[in-house]
């Protein structure tokens, strides 16, 4: 059955918008501790506070990009027939407010104790929270990511048999480069929704190419006939009335020479 882009599939999608709302909660709280660094820096005069606060400054500034382009593809991902793949690989509720209350703590030291942002484990605890979460999650996004795109797809092992058949060599390379296209959807989360036009394009091509080739329901011996000349090869006595008829009826018969063993 073809699959499709549903901009406005449902699903698990209750749960998935809480996930959400909690993860633009933390994005913003990492914004806003970000602003906190700037200012707080503006106003301390420790020359060794502000060195100290480069790295952190820096790492922000890379989750917040990470976390960011993450949040989209969640957003994005939440509105295909993976919405219950998606809703499974989230980050919990659990390790959101965790993580917010980390941030928030955070962002108090800088308002009003700078001198203490770095004391204690409660800065390097968030960065590795959301350093693992950032991970964690991009990973599992790309699966559900691949597995959306390999829906789309199909499998055309059952080609292999014509690959050799003149007229139908020609179509078969087209559809596997519109697999091919296909394939190099996977290696990158999407951002909006062109991806998804464009994988609904492939399919649509590759739909269009298969029924050009008018080769549904082959008779098994046909199929093994053709196996065979890709193999070990095929006789004379190998081509019964229903093979000979089979081909004749698609005007194949010309795309096979014999030739003396």
């Amino acid at each position: 059955m073809a699959r499709s882009w549903n901009p406005t599939g449902k699903g698990g999608q209750s749960e998935i918008n809480e996930n959400l709302r909690d993860m633009n909660t933390a994005l913003q709280n990492a914004k806003e501790l970000r602003a906190r660094i700037l200012d707080a820096k503006s106003r301390a005069g420790n020359v060794n506070i502000l060195r100290a606060w480069k790295p952190v400054q820096d790492k922000v500034d890379m989750l917040l990009t990470e976390v960011k382009t993450l949040a989209k593809a969640t957003a994005l991902l939440a509105k295909t027939q993976e919405v219950g793949l998606l809703s499974k690989h989230l980050p919990t509720l659990n390790e959101l407010k965790s993580l917010q209350a980390k941030l928030d703590k955070l962002d108090k030291r800088l308002i009003e104790e700078p001198d203490t942002f770095l004391k204690g484990d409660v800065w390097a605890s968030a960065k590795s929270q959301l350093e693992c979460l950032a991970k964690a999650l991009y990973g599992n996004l790309i699966a559900v990511w691949v597995k959306h795109i390999e829906g789309l797809g199909q499998s055309i092992d059952y080609l292999e048999p014509f690959s050799r058949v003149e007229q139908c060599t020609l179509i078969i390379r087209k559809i596997e480069l519109e697999l091919e296209g296909l394939d190099k959807l996977k290696v990158t989360l999407p951002q909006d929704d062109e991806p998804f036009r464009q994988a609904m394009q492939h399919q649509k091509e590759i739909q269009k190419l298969v029924s050009q080739l008018d080769l549904k329901d082959v008779p098994p011996a046909v199929q093994k006939f053709l196996k065979a000349i890709n193999t070990s090869g095929v006789t004379l006595n190998d081509v019964t009335d229903e093979i000979h008829a089979w081909l004749a009826k698609r005007n194949m018969l010309k795309s096979f020479h014999i030739t003396a063993s």
